[in-house]
């Protein structure tokens, strides 16, 4: 559940979001928020809260992820978080089938990183 939306001088345009009685999010520095997201409303796992900009002290568009556990501010890549369900059955192959086509996308390598070394490093002489 939404339990905080709006704007502030630091954070700029954000989100907070309360999981359950133990987990929240917040999401900052948001263009702008996304329509009919405000307190008190439920949203989804997947649903668009807000959209990526440069509000508030940033310094380049971004979206800054935060994390609570109990109320105290926490890494959450040192959490010990409870697995999530598992993909039905019924669901598999279709999963896979999207999996595969995406996962290029994930795996990003700046396509002229090689090149520009190699013409520096070509470049060099002593």
């Amino acid at each position: 559940m939404v339990i905080e939306a709006g704007y502030t001088r630091y954070n700029g345009y954000y989100v907070k979001i309360r999981h359950n009685a133990v987990y929240t999010t917040g999401y900052l520095h948001f263009s702008r928020i996304a329509k009919g997201i405000r307190p008190g409303v439920r949203v989804r796992q997947g649903q668009v809260i807000g959209y990526v900009g440069s509000t508030g002290l940033a310094t380049g568009p971004h979206v800054c992820y935060r994390f609570w556990k109990n109320g105290r501010q926490v890494d959450p890549l040192r959490e010990q978080l409870p697995p999530g369900e598992p993909v039905p059955d019924s669901l598999r192959d279709a999963f896979f089938t999207l999996r595969d086509r995406l996962m290029p996308r994930l795996l990003f390598e700046p396509p002229a990183y090689a090149e520009a070394t190699a013409a520096i490093e070509g470049d060099v002489t002593l």
